[in-house]
């Protein structure tokens, strides 16, 4: 439970708090082998969402980005999920769900 002095209930706190209101998951669209993910357009989409800053003084959204990724090597079916996108509105997903579906490569 305690870690270097650390107090790891605070993670569960803080995952109770800072929950997206709306989660989606990115789907392989064949079955096949996870052969790329292309970490640049999954952080441009994960700063889009609001998970970094565009500009010095924007704040972080603690609540949004990409989780759950799979991992390079992988085997996948059709329909499971590459990763899981968190965030505020479904119109802020609209927007990056382009970047995160060509981000994963399967084949």
């Amino acid at each position: 439970m305690y870690a270097q002095d650390g107090d790891a209930t605070a993670l569960e706190i803080m995952r109770q708090i800072h929950q997206a209101p709306v989660v989606q998951p990115i789907k392989a669209r064949a079955e096949g082998t996870l052969n790329k993910m292309d970490a640049e357009s999954i952080g441009r989409a994960s700063l889009l969402l609001g998970a970094g800053r565009q500009k010095s003084d924007d704040a972080i959204d603690f609540a949004v980005g990409i989780s759950g990724l799979k991992k390079i090597g992988e085997t996948v079916v059709k329909d499971e999920p590459l990763m899981f996108a968190h965030a505020r509105s479904q119109s802020s997903l609209d927007a990056v769900l382009p970047m995160l579906e060509s981000a994963a490569v399967v084949e």
